[in-house]
């Protein structure tokens, strides 16, 4: 009898824990980020405050992310713009203006990997190049002798 009271038991027990546990529910949010001369922003970042969920947009600056139902604010964010703090309320369908930040872009570095960092936490060389050598140059002229490697 012990053993056939243990085989009963099991699984109720598993079915009463089984039953107490809710599902998450999940929100899907959709849109578009656009720069403030309505330009669309492809590779924008867009998160929650807590970081635990995110996602990019598009090449047509258009962007799908799923959240837990609790998450109520976005972080939007993207080199050369000032990070946009984004309330969800009943909208599911965002659209999302940033404005352009020229400070944000002042000591970047764009590392081989796609890595962004401040020029003075690089441990490694770096060749500044400016934008005006750059315009209508041929390939063999933007690499004679400006950048290293």
């Amino acid at each position: 009898m012990n053993i056939q009271m243990k085989k009963l038991l099991l699984p109720i027990l598993v079915l009463l824990l089984l039953a107490g546990f809710k599902p998450a529910k999940i929100q899907t949010v959709t849109g578009i980020v656009r720069g403030d001369d309505g330009q669309p922003i492809p590779g924008a970042t867009i998160a929650t405050i807590s970081k635990t969920v995110s996602t990019k947009t598009n090449s047509e600056g258009k962007f799908k992310i799923e959240l837990p139902d609790n998450e109520k604010e976005l972080i939007v964010s993207f080199i050369g713009y000032k990070n946009e703090k984004v309330t969800i309320n009943s909208k599911k369908i965002l659209t999302i203006t940033l404005s352009a930040d020229a400070r944000s872009l002042d000591q970047v570095v764009i590392t081989a990997g796609g890595v962004s960092i401040k020029r003075r936490e690089q441990g490694n060389q770096a060749t500044t190049v400016q934008a005006q050598e750059l315009v209508g140059a041929s390939q063999k002229l933007m690499t004679r002798g400006h950048i290293v490697g």
